[in-house]
């Protein structure tokens, strides 16, 4: 994450790891410390993430990346849905589960 950081233009003082905690309740677009953004993209990029919706936490000399998916973001699981598909359910039932009309 330092090398992120430096690499994006963060001139501020990387030794204290509390620095990089990060928190996304919500999916966000860009990752902000100080005046600098990093566009999630980008650390989901150059760190070979699967997903932009993660949150950083320093623990002792740590940093922890804990993820929430690697979807897009609208509510179907990709891979539950093709394993509902193999297992014989069509299109509207697979539609229908992950997308329960009230």
């Amino acid at each position: 994450m330092a090398k992120l950081y430096q690499k994006s233009g963060y001139k501020g003082n990387i030794e204290n790891p509390s620095i990089f905690n990060f928190h996304q309740d919500s999916r966000l677009t860009d990752y902000k410390i100080g005046s600098l953004k990093i566009p999630l993209r980008t650390i989901r990029e150059d760190l070979n993430l699967r997903s932009t919706f993660f949150s950083v936490f320093a623990v002792g000399d740590s940093i922890i990346l804990k993820g929430r998916g690697y979807g897009h973001g609208v509510g179907l699981c990709q891979e539950g849905a093709m394993e509902m598909a193999a297992r014989g359910f069509n299109y509207k039932q697979i539609i229908d589960f992950y997308y329960l009309e009230f």
